[in-house]
């Protein structure tokens, strides 16, 4: 009886369930995304957390994908080979942001809306209670397309006071 089990092996294996409980998740988290309540950035946290609370290697997980995959009829092994082929390896700028800078950045996810009117050029950023507005002239407070956006803004958030930025004379350039 020279048959020796390997744990590290078994532990590989991918079995159904394994694939069914990623599905359900993946599939949670998406509804949340596109709910608005997650972003795609914060959704790869969560799987990741996902991934080490399950002690799911990096290998293991990556053979958990396939199997999804083939679930819905695509071969993974041509999936892999299209995606390398058109982008080279796959490296989210997001992830490499986020292990260059860590906690030193944090993505964020609120409202952009743009004003033009004869009033009025001016992109503004809504993020909680925080608002930018962007223009490359100056901004006519007096606009009232402008206020009634930000009255129903403030309306959503509970009538909670707004914290507003202006940043005029924006110049704008291609990096």
């Amino acid at each position: 009886m020279s048959d020796v089990i390997d744990i590290n092996e078994f532990k590989k294996r991918v079995r159904d369930k394994e694939v069914d409980q990623l599905e359900e998740y993946v599939y949670s988290l998406y509804y949340e995304v596109a709910q608005g309540k997650m972003t795609l950035a914060q959704m790869n946290r969560e799987i990741l957390a996902y991934n080490k609370e399950h002690d799911i290697s990096q290998e293991k997980f990556m053979e958990l994908q396939k199997k999804l995959v083939e679930r819905y009829g695509y071969d993974p092994d041509e999936l892999e080979k299209q995606l390398l082929g058109a982008a080279g390896p796959l490296n989210l700028p997001q992830n490499n942001l986020l292990g260059k800078y860590g906690a030193s950045i944090e993505e964020q996810a609120g409202y952009r809306k743009v004003i033009r009117n004869a009033t009025n050029q001016v992109v503004i950023f809504c993020l909680g209670q925080n608002i930018v507005l962007l223009s490359e002239n100056t901004v006519d407070l007096s606009d009232s397309e402008l206020n009634e956006f930000l009255v129903s803004y403030k309306r959503q958030l509970g009538e909670k006071p707004l914290q507003v930025e202006l940043a005029e004379g924006i110049r704008r350039f291609q990096y």
